[in-house]
């Protein structure tokens, strides 16, 4: 046996007498975290903080992190939560999970102004990337500052429009708000530039402008349709949705009024 072989069938005995411990480890944090999880959903948030710190030392994840930090917001706990966030930021500075949580530390410990400069901060410094600009939108969303969310990809169409355009990220989140206005003419911009995802828009607004009681909705979308018609006439796909929104309301006189519309266009 040469002595490298040797030296490899050592390493294998080692792991191998190694591996039950390391299994019974692994068991052990597994519990650790499933308690903390159950005394969490409980609200006995100071026991499940010193059991997710606890598994916290042992498995630095993102998703223990998460746990640990809203515990610690659930007991009012701000200093302590504030000095996990600053220690990954360290880490990890550039992380947009780490840079939320932290402007939300400080507005929820009474600092709003100086929390609010820290998603400023983040915002301005989003990198010409895509995904890092979905990134640190939902990273807003999941800390429910959707204002902000918003003001992300506003940011991040002027730095990457050319390859994303965020139209239903954000028509999602001018629903959320109540700016149906932005929303619609969100949709509409997209269809503007690549009418194959008519059937992804008209899915967007069979679940949102027509569960509206009242209507007001569906005359948001109805005038929006019109102006875009005479904006841009040579447009077919406006007109096309418009009748598909006239069937929708089974508004079937309007229909007919705008196919009629259509064709002699058409055959002009």
């Amino acid at each position: 046996m040469t002595l490298s072989h040797e030296c490899m069938m050592q390493k294998i005995l080692f792991i191998l007498l190694l591996l039950p411990s390391l299994l019974l480890a692994q068991q052990d944090v597994d519990m650790k975290l499933k308690l903390a999880d159950e005394f969490f959903q409980n609200k006995e948030f100071d026991k499940s903080i010193e059991l997710y710190e606890e598994v916290f030392k042992k498995r630095r994840d993102k998703e223990i992190y998460s746990s640990l930090v809203n515990a610690y917001i659930a007991e009012k706990r701000f200093d302590d939560a504030e000095k996990l966030v600053k220690k990954q930021l360290k880490i990890n500075p550039a992380d947009p999970v780490y840079q939320v949580d932290y402007g939300y530390i400080l507005k929820l410990a009474g600092e709003e102004r100086k929390g609010e400069g820290i998603y400023n901060d983040a915002i301005k410094e989003l990198p010409i990337n895509t995904n890092a600009v979905l990134a640190l939108s939902t990273s807003f969303q999941r800390r429910n500052e959707i204002n902000f969310a918003i003001k992300c990809l506003e940011k991040g169409k002027k730095i990457t429009g050319k390859f994303y355009g965020y139209e239903f990220e954000l028509g999602e989140l001018y629903y959320q708000t109540g700016n149906l206005e932005a929303m619609v003419n969100e949709y509409l911009d997209l269809l503007e530039k690549n009418e194959g995802y008519i059937q992804n828009v008209q899915n967007a607004l069979n679940t949102s402008i027509y569960q509206d009681p009242k209507k007001e909705q569906i005359q948001v979308l109805n005038e929006a349709l019109l102006k875009r018609i005479q904006r841009s006439p040579d447009k077919i796909i406006f007109s096309e949705l418009l009748i598909w929104h006239y069937l929708q309301q089974k508004d079937f006189q309007g229909a007919i009024t705008q196919s009629k519309a259509l064709d002699r266009r058409n055959y002009r």
